[in-house]
């Protein structure tokens, strides 16, 4: 089970603006209920306001240099890309290779057989080639990624650290 902090933020919020809307008689009885209204809405603004600033943190401090990081590395993300590809052929090949090796041993059958053969082993020798490119220039990006995460996570668990923290205090200060 996983709390959202944004979806529990605005609940609240919406759950203190409605207590804040109904009408309470005037006396005594009802103050005490009205002025714990007003609190726990200026606690939900509170923690709405630190929920944005943990949003904030998580985007400038995570989602955009995870971004940047996967920009510096275009020929991995492209030798990738060729690699998925011609493993994608090399498969559709092998299965028409099965395919046509199940069927009768008829001429056209024979003959398409080999076609295809033949073309499966272009396929593995592209797909052999990519693979091989890729595995060279994997490296550069993983001798990167530590000291280029490490920060990143740094600001991710003090944000939310500090979101949990203010969020006490509000809470304890409602309580008071």
């Amino acid at each position: 089970w996983h709390l959202d902090p944004e979806a529990m933020t605005k609940v609240e919020s919406r759950v203190s603006q409605d207590v804040l809307k109904v009408k309470f008689k005037p006396d005594d009885a009802n103050k005490g209920i009205r002025n714990y209204a007003d609190e726990w809405n200026r606690a939900s603004q509170r923690l709405e306001n630190q929920e944005k600033v943990l949003t904030f943190n998580s985007n400038k401090g995570v989602s955009e240099p995870i971004k940047k990081y996967i920009g510096h590395f275009p020929q991995v993300y492209s030798a990738i890309k060729k690699r998925e590809a011609s493993l994608q052929e090399y498969n559709k090949s092998q299965a028409k290779v099965d395919k046509y090796q199940d069927k009768d041993r008829t001429g056209a059958n024979v003959v398409k057989l080999d076609t295809y053969k033949k073309g499966l082993v272009r396929s593995k020798d592209e797909y052999e080639r990519n693979h091989k490119h890729t595995m060279r220039v994997m490296p550069s990006m993983y001798d990167y990624r530590e000291d280029y995460f490490k920060p990143c996570l740094a600001v991710l668990v003090n944000s939310q650290a500090n979101y949990y923290t203010e969020s006490l205090k509000i809470y304890s200060d409602m309580a008071k």
